[in-house]
């Protein structure tokens, strides 16, 4: 690795991790201002109000630094092409697992879910 792809990527990472506490930040407060918070019931563990969808700033953060690494050239367009070719080839060529292995001993949680509500159920041989 050349020291101005290392310089690049140092300065990229120190860039999304002040992107993402400052846009944490300024997030946090915009959700408490505008109500997105999740309010304490019996299922949760916090005390108090909290902002909900803090993700979305990662999210954001992690698509800018993306788009700034393939604007200089550190990702390929023939990679992403590529990338995508090979994820469409799998996802045509793989069997339908539902086909692959149906059979009666996949359905053997049949009857115990209508055993359970008083019916009586015999599998097919």
């Amino acid at each position: 690795m050349a020291a101005a792809d290392m310089m690049w990527g140092i300065a990229l990472g120190a860039a999304a991790l002040v992107c993402t506490a400052l846009g944490t930040v300024a997030y946090r407060a915009l959700a408490v201002k505008r109500g997105i918070v999740a309010n304490p019931n019996f299922r949760t563990l916090h005390e108090r109000p909290m902002p909900r969808g803090g993700g979305i700033v990662f999210a954001i953060v992690f698509l800018g630094a993306a788009a700034v690494l393939w604007r200089a050239g550190f990702i390929d367009d023939g990679l992403v092409a590529e990338t995508s070719e090979r994820f469409g080839q799998r996802a045509r060529h793989r069997p339908d697992r539902r086909d692959e292995h149906d059979s009666p001993a996949r359905h053997s949680h049949v009857p115990s879910l209508v055993a359970a509500r008083g019916h009586r159920h015999t599998p097919a041989a």
